[in-house]
């Protein structure tokens, strides 16, 4: 099963379930990691889930802000994410800007959480990470040798070859204005007064096309 890890609050449950949502139907799972699960050291279990996910997904809020504790290991996962070579995402919603930089960032996307359309388009993005119908049907054929009953694994990867994974949004290339910043990222909203993901400064974006 492909999984995504999921950087966030635990005060943000509200967000939480939103995305949540978004997983549901999908062959992705979230993976949302709270300190009581960890064996330790906990930087080793983050670190390996990380690896072992497709992308990074930071749900930023103004609660990442309310203890060091939690900006520092918001920071660790980032970090470990960038050097494992996987997408960082950057969700915000448009009704709560929170003052929280995020160093490096790929995707940027603003939702609204009361509107049908953004929600669909975050779905979008997780069902974009799913396998393909390549390995899906590898992964049936690997479970082939793994089950006693021929029968279930090949079903299964008959199935699975059938997933219609849909292509990932790329939304519209944006490179901050300014000196101090210059960060490049895939923005996916039409809103044209934003703040930079990465320095948090006002960025008025002329778009070209749609994301």
């Amino acid at each position: 099963m492909t999984t995504i890890f999921l950087s966030h609050s635990k005060h943000d449950s509200n967000i939480i379930d939103i995305f949540r949502q978004s997983f549901a139907g999908t062959n992705v799972n979230p993976v949302l990691m709270e300190f009581e699960q960890f064996t330790n050291p906990p930087w080793l279990d983050i670190k390996r889930n990380i690896e072992n996910s497709r992308a990074l997904f930071v749900l930023l809020s103004s609660n990442l802000k309310i203890s060091d504790y939690t900006q520092n290991w918001v920071s660790y996962e980032i970090g470990i994410a960038v050097e494992a070579n996987k997408q960082v995402w950057v969700f915000e919603d448009v009704n709560n800007q929170t003052i929280f930089p995020i160093p490096q960032v790929h995707h940027y996307m603003r939702y609204n959480p009361f509107q049908n359309e953004s929600l669909n388009y975050l779905q979008t993005i997780v069902r974009s990470y799913g396998l393909n119908s390549q390995g899906a049907l590898g992964l049936g054929l690997l479970s082939l040798l793994a089950f006693s009953n021929p029968a279930v694994a090949i079903a299964g990867a008959v199935i699975g070859s059938q997933i219609n994974i849909p292509s990932q949004p790329t939304g519209s290339k944006i490179i901050c204005p300014y000196q101090n910043c210059k960060v490049s990222f895939q923005y996916h909203n039409l809103d044209s007064n934003i703040l930079c993901p990465s320095c948090r400064q006002p960025i008025e974006i002329q778009f070209q096309n749609n994301p």
